[in-house]
Parts: C-alpha cells; sequence; structure tokens
C-alpha cells in the first residue's frame, strides 16, 4: 500500500484480493477502483491490466461511486 497523492491509501487487485470483506466490513471501508491513470508515465514492470483501488471510509462514499459500482464494467 502507499499514500494517495488526494491523502487515501491505494491498493492493487491481488492485494483486495487477499482481504476479506468482512475485514473491510469491520474496518468501516469500502474499495473503489480507480478508473484515471495513477502513474504518470507507464512504469516498466508493471501489468497493463492491473487494477488499483482507492480505500475509502463508508462516510466518504458518494452517490456518484455507488453509480460505479453498478456499471457492467466495475470490478
Amino acid at each position: 500500500m502507499e499514500r494517495a497523492t488526494k491523502g487515501g491509501i491505494m491498493i492493487s487487485q491481488p492485494t483486495l484480493d487477499l482481504i476479506p470483506q468482512s475485514e473491510l466490513d469491520a474496518l468501516g471501508v469500502v474499495a473503489r477502483r480507480v478508473r484515471k491513470p495513477v502513474f504518470a508515465s507507464k512504469p516498466t514492470g508493471i501489468p497493463p491490466d492491473l487494477a488499483i483501488y482507492r480505500i475509502k471510509t463508508v462516510s466518504e462514499s458518494t452517490a456518484a461511486d455507488n453509480f460505479d459500482e453498478m456499471s457492467p464494467d466495475a470490478q
């Protein structure tokens, strides 16, 4: 994990897969997929299909985020 520029915590899809949903619920957080590129340029060694997620508290979650969850391409 690393700190994001917006002050949040960013994790990769493989890391998120290792965290049980019950743990996220107990912490009161949700994972939202980042749609914009995280890196300024394409670093070598990073798979092009790597999904990055921002961890947010449930209170930070907005209606727009909930809409993204319902879209068919959201993961």
